[in-house]
């Protein structure tokens, strides 16, 4: 199933600099995330620190995160998936593809029924050839037994990049 492709380039640049945060919201009807959910994605970066930009864009058909040197910063997708079935659909696993990443960054997945949360990491993304795939499987989710797996609310994508992090990602799917 898929969750989001970035396919609709010029939804969200995000640059915290000299403020030190910002919050874009991405609604599927102004600035559509193209997924299958149909819903809502939510973008939040945090520079940590240090003088450079950090920013995060779908420019290009991928969701991109980049901070400068001597920076560090965080990302964080939220997906709004509004009652997911995630039960009957056969689906085992979260999978996203990543590109070009030069300094390797941590990630941790949180998916939520509203009342009570699965998570998985952090867990490092490692820069090998510069491109790459994840795959998780969602039984192995600290708290996966907990959650309503047939009415989900909430997918999280939250990304602690090191200094000098430039990343991108396509295709977050289950």
């Amino acid at each position: 199933t898929l969750i989001d492709d970035s396919t609709s380039p010029g939804q969200v640049v995000c640059d915290p600099n000299g403020v030190g945060s910002c919050t874009v919201a991405a609604s599927s009807s102004a600035n559509n995330a193209t997924n299958t959910t149909n819903n809502n994605r939510y973008i939040a970066v945090v520079r940590d620190s240090g003088a450079q930009t950090v920013e995060a864009t779908t420019l290009g058909d991928r969701l991109n995160f980049s901070s400068g040197a001597n920076t560090t910063g965080q990302m964080t997708v939220r997906w709004d998936l509004n009652g997911f079935d995630l039960a009957t659909t056969g689906e085992f696993l979260f999978t996203f593809d990543f590109f070009e990443l030069d300094q390797g960054a941590d990630f941790t997945v949180t998916i939520s029924d509203g009342s009570n949360s699965a998570s998985a990491g952090p867990m490092a993304l490692v820069p090998s050839s510069g491109d790459g795939s994840m795959s998780l499987a969602l039984a192995s989710f600290t708290g996966w037994g907990a959650i309503n797996q047939s009415s989900l609310q909430t997918l999280t994508f939250h990304l602690d990049g090191n200094s000098r992090t430039d990343v991108s990602f396509d295709n977050f799917m289950f």
